[in-house]
């Protein structure tokens, strides 16, 4: 999925974060917390994402273990968004409106002073949701080739999907997305195999590209073939 740095500054990461099309008005907002020198999670930061003139409107949060939060129905505006912890640089940074969902990347130096944020609650994640992604296996696998025909059907909008027996799509190329039943070839070899499909929203902001990937979807399929 494609992770935000501030207005300007864009940077492609890796995540599982559900793929969905919202409207304007309804777009869900993540911040992910990182330790500027290790890497790491921050937990207890406390993060605020509003505007210029209330810091906190849309909500104001403190991380937990996994350095991250999010906001639901945040409108279609720029974004402020103010991170602080004791024993860190408090940062706070402007992002442009977006009515997708998307991922906010902040990252802390050790230090003191910077802006601050005031959260008291620590976020509580939603409960899941229904995944935005499903395989439905139309035929196959065939004899002699190895092919297995499938359809995927997405809840939202996709531009590209990749489909790979390998967990880590070493290899597999991203292609155009279709409603249409699309052919995969395994490898040659008979028995219990696992299909891994995932999709891609590619969508251009003003002189920027962001892509938003799905979760990953595991597909068994039982090859015979000789």
């Amino acid at each position: 999925m494609k992770v935000f740095r501030p207005w300007g500054e864009w940077c492609t990461a890796a995540g599982l974060w559900l793929l969905m099309s919202m409207p304007a008005g309804a777009a869900v907002v993540g911040v992910r917390v990182m330790d500027a020198v290790t890497g790491k999670p921050v937990e207890d930061a406390a993060v605020c994402v509003g505007t210029p003139a209330e810091p906190g409107q849309f909500g104001a949060v403190r991380t937990g273990p996994d350095g991250r939060v999010q906001f639901a129905d945040i409108p279609y505006a720029p974004l402020q968004v103010t991170v602080s912890r004791a024993g860190y640089r408090g940062v706070r940074e402007r992002y442009p409106p977006a009515d997708f969902d998307r991922v906010l990347q902040v990252r802390l130096h050790p230090g003191g002073l910077g802006p601050q944020c005031r959260a008291s609650v620590r976020y509580v994640p939603p409960p899941a949701r229904k995944p935005g992604l499903a395989v439905d296996i139309l035929a196959g696998p065939t004899p002699v080739t190895h092919e297995v025909q499938l359809r995927i059907r997405v809840q939202g909008k996709a531009t590209h999907y990749r489909i790979s027996e390998d967990p880590d799509f070493r290899g597999a190329a991203w292609l155009p997305y279709t409603k249409a039943p699309v052919t995969f070839r395994l490898s040659p070899s008979r028995g219990d195999k696992t299909l891994y499909v995932q999709v891609r929203l590619q969508r251009k902001i003003g002189e920027g590209t962001v892509e938003i990937d799905s979760e990953v979807i595991r597909v068994p399929v039982h090859d015979t073939g000789s």
